[in-house]
């Protein structure tokens, strides 16, 4: 591991699941909108950052940011629990996937947290 707690397959794991985020946005999944800016993610014409900022998206994000925060406070305590835990077992098994040296594609890595909800 590396001195940040980090390991590679965190880091693989991640990259992938940005990959499947970045195309799923660009395929259009989240609208028109976002579709755009996932082009240029996609692209590496801008990064998450200088999307966020620049002015024709800043609203898109506020907007996103405050339905997702809507939403987990409407969580009960449970419901939260349950989100979390099955993030990270979406995200443990993903790196175990990497480690064990038989990685998923990117459209496992796109669907690794659909599995209860």
């Amino acid at each position: 591991m590396s001195d940040d707690g980090r390991d590679q397959y965190d880091t693989e794991a991640q990259e992938l699941l940005r990959s499947a985020v970045f195309r799923a946005l660009a395929d259009g999944k989240a609208g028109q909108q976002w579709r755009e800016i996932g082009q240029d993610l996609r692209s590496g014409g801008a990064t998450v950052r200088e999307v966020g900022l620049a002015g024709v998206h800043a609203d898109l994000f506020g907007q996103s940011a405050r339905r997702l925060r809507e939403h987990r406070d409407a969580l009960d305590p449970a419901a939260a629990e349950a989100e979390r835990r099955q993030a990270a077992e979406a995200f443990a098994a993903l790196r175990r996937h990497l480690r064990d040296g038989n990685g998923p594609g990117e459209d496992d890595a796109a669907n690794a947290g659909n599995s209860g909800m």
